[in-house]
């Protein structure tokens, strides 16, 4: 586990409090280096790393089922609109602000991955 003091989190002299719990890997106490503290965090860190954007600018993915088409668009990894269509009706539509959510960064990726079939198209440069 990570040092919260040697992160900053905790001000403690001597061993962090988790230290004292087994939760802790003891870079408080130099029971490891500061290096081997600083791989670990980078280990950590990888798991969150961001795949490039791999489209130019936004796209749109169109969902059917039935009657309904479902579109949702794309930027950047961000939701920035959505698009209900009933029976060739539009039902809902909504715009968002750009802003990266990183569950949803985590649900197109594995859309993307496992459904090979999605109607994905680019939207025009402006």
């Amino acid at each position: 586990m990570l040092c919260h003091k040697y992160l900053g989190l905790e001000k403690s002299k001597g061993s962090c409090f988790a230290f004292k719990l087994g939760k802790c890997n003891g870079a408080c106490n130099q029971n490891i280096s500061a290096a081997d503290h600083n791989h670990i965090i980078e280990n950590v860190f990888a798991q969150y790393k961001l795949q490039n954007w791999p489209w130019q600018g936004a796209i749109t993915i169109t969902e059917k089922r039935e009657e309904i088409t479902c579109k949702y668009s794309f930027d950047d990894w961000c939701l920035i609109g959505s698009k209900q269509i009933n029976a060739h009706v539009v039902t809902n539509t909504a715009e968002y602000e750009k802003r990266f959510d990183f569950d949803i960064y985590r649900i197109l990726q594995m859309a993307l991955k496992k459904m090979k079939h999605l109607d994905i198209k680019e939207h025009e440069p402006r």
